[in-house]
């Protein structure tokens, strides 16, 4: 059920991504509209290779120190994914992408993620 319905997901966000990429070709052109896509895709690949690593000591260090590394280890996922959102080609997941790379917006979705988690495992444990 999950799997089927993650497919659909993935297929309507390629149709979509596909319109708009269209439509920003037929207004900018196709060469920068490509340029644009892989601009973007550039940037991912750098930016997942310095927020996977950045994450992975972070999170030892919090460790160690006796800490839980809960909310650095969901920042470096929500900065990976925003990462991976930039390598797919598209608009719609750059913008996604760009929104968790924001600071401010990536700390709102941390919390509402957090407080889905913390309601989920009180379900459970009822």
């Amino acid at each position: 059920m999950i799997l089927k319905k993650t497919l659909q997901a993935f297929i309507i966000l390629f149709l979509m991504e596909l319109a708009v990429m269209i439509v920003i070709g037929t207004w900018i052109g196709a060469l920068p509209t490509i340029v644009l896509v892989l601009l973007g895709a550039s940037i991912g690949l750098l930016l997942i290779q310095k927020f996977g690593y950045k994450t992975f000591y972070t999170a030892r260090e919090e460790w160690s120190s006796g800490q839980p590394p809960g909310h650095t280890i969901l920042k470096g996922v929500l900065l990976s994914l925003g990462a991976v959102l930039l390598i797919f080609p598209g608009f719609i997941s750059d913008v996604i992408g760009i929104l968790l790379l924001i600071p401010f917006t990536r700390r709102v979705i941390q919390r509402i993620i957090f407080e889905w988690l913390k309601k989920r495992t009180m379900r459970r444990f009822r």
